[in-house]
């Protein structure tokens, strides 16, 4: 660091993990050291005429029990009711209470697969590439 560079600290104090293969820290970890897949029929949508019937969804995420509040559902996709709720379960792993820490200072790493896409608009894409493409299940 240069003497005129301000010293930044970065401190991870939660995680929160929404996912296939399971919904808080403990169920996630007992996963992936079993070796559990996350990926299974289709269970979101109807699939049977689709050329590929197996994704990884995250199937038993209630987000009533995951939001703030349930007004909140009403101007949620899924994808960000995931990402909330995923936030949340960091907080609460944080043992952090909405106020405890300065917004600005505080931040969420968010990853995703397809975001703000509903499960029709997905199968429309699969198809699509299907035509065109050998799919590979």
């Amino acid at each position: 660091m240069n003497s005129g560079e301000a010293a930044t600290r970065t401190v991870v104090s939660g995680v929160g993990v929404v996912s296939p293969i399971g919904i808080g820290n403990t169920a996630f970890w007992q996963s992936l050291m079993t070796g559990r897949s996350g990926v299974d029929h289709l269970r979101a949508f109807p699939s049977s005429d689709l050329p590929i019937r197996f994704a990884a969804e995250v199937a038993d995420f209630d987000p009533v029990k995951h939001l703030p509040r349930k007004k909140f559902l009403k101007v949620m996709s899924r994808d960000i009711q995931l990402g909330v709720g995923a936030a949340t379960l960091a907080m609460q792993d944080a043992q952090l209470q909405s106020g405890d820490v300065d917004p600005n200072r505080l931040g969420v790493i968010y990853g995703a697969g397809r975001m703000s896409t509903t499960p029709q608009e997905l199968a429309d894409s699969v198809r699509r590439f299907a035509e065109h493409h050998k799919p590979f299940l």
